[in-house]
């Protein structure tokens, strides 16, 4: 198995931010929405928050100490 599979995070498809999720995603010093759109890449519709290794999308999601806030990202595989 390739070590080399490119992974990113994202917010579920389902999930929108409400008036205080955002502020406290605020808080959390995430990406801010160009820079989201510039990891995603120019063929992408998604706003990815963290790209990298499996490992890396799992760390950048653990730093988000708010659970409910966590569980409204996604990691997927990069095809």
């Amino acid at each position: 198995m390739s070590k080399n599979f490119r992974y990113a995070v994202k917010l579920k498809d389902d999930h929108k931010f409400n008036a205080i999720e955002v502020e406290v995603v605020r808080d959390l010093e995430l990406p801010t929405p160009e820079e989201r759109w510039l990891l995603a890449g120019e063929n992408s519709n998604v706003e990815v928050y963290c790209l990298g290794t499996k490992k890396e999308c799992e760390l950048f999601l653990a730093k988000i100490e708010n659970d409910y806030i966590r569980e409204q990202f996604e990691i997927f595989l990069i095809s």
